[in-house]
């Protein structure tokens, strides 16, 4: 994903780059910060793309239901094509495109506002002769395990909230879930009636997944044995998209 084809991101305080494959947010610096006191040290790079060490990006997609399968929906390597915009900054957002061979289009906004948050808002539109059932999901992913600084009153890791309620697992935890079979990971898995939010923290920084508030989904953290991939997932409810119709999710 270092060589696919790029969007870049620029504002006051960010700059990176989206890529089209699997329109992934995997490039993202911070310009405010620097990594250490010395004037002339790099500043802090939060997101960085697959092939790269310490990969940590966003990827969204949705899961195919009924007749769909895998290859009719757009996921982690899918190549999307740009629909509108060149640059994401705080006034222009981007909007990328992918279409199938049964009459539907998938479409990606991503928005920015002057601060850190980006607003993802993922729609299909359905021009083919029968429903179609698809579920939107979100994942944060990070290949191995990143370097913490292991202080005591310091949490580094999974951390979210469901309902009110705090959920917190070290890197340590991750590695001793549960196998769930239908994850195909070791998992935990949590049902969330109507708000919450899920991600990684770090000592300075945090990227988490936040659905629009009042909806209930499902939230997972998971270790990937085999890759040695710490992922945190949010799966909204399963959309029924009928012929002539679009339906459109938004996060954060």
């Amino acid at each position: 994903t270092t060589t696919a084809p790029r969007l870049p991101i620029e504002t006051d305080k960010l700059t990176g780059s989206i890529s089209l494959l699997g329109g992934r947010i995997d490039d993202l610096s911070l310009k405010a910060y620097n990594e250490t006191l010395a004037e002339d040290s790099p500043i802090v790079r939060l997101l960085s793309p697959v092939g790269e060490p310490n990969a940590y990006y966003a990827l969204y997609g949705w899961t195919p239901g009924g007749d769909l399968t895998f290859d009719d929906v757009p996921g982690a390597n899918t190549q999307w094509s740009v629909e509108s915009g060149e640059t994401l900054t705080v006034d222009t957002p981007v909007t990328l495109v992918w279409s199938n061979s049964k009459g539907l289009t998938f479409r990606r906004t991503i928005s920015i506002d002057d601060e850190y948050m980006f607003s993802v808002s993922q729609s299909v539109e359905n021009a083919g002769s029968t429903a179609a059932r698809v579920q939107p999901y979100g994942i944060i992913a990070r290949h191995g395990e990143p370097d913490t600084v292991n202080f005591f009153i310091l949490h580094e890791g999974v951390v979210g909230m469901t309902d009110g309620e705090l959920i917190e697992s070290d890197y340590g935890d991750m590695t001793e879930f549960d196998y769930v079979d239908r994850e195909a990971a070791r998992a935990e898995v949590f049902t969330v009636e109507a708000n919450g939010w899920l991600g990684f923290t770090d000592k300075n920084w945090m990227t988490t997944l936040i659905p629009a508030p009042g909806q209930g989904f499902t939230a997972a953290a998971k270790y990937v044995d085999n890759a040695q991939i710490y992922q945190t997932e949010i799966r909204q409810p399963t959309q029924t998209i009928e012929p002539g119709s679009s339906v459109s999710v938004d996060s954060k």
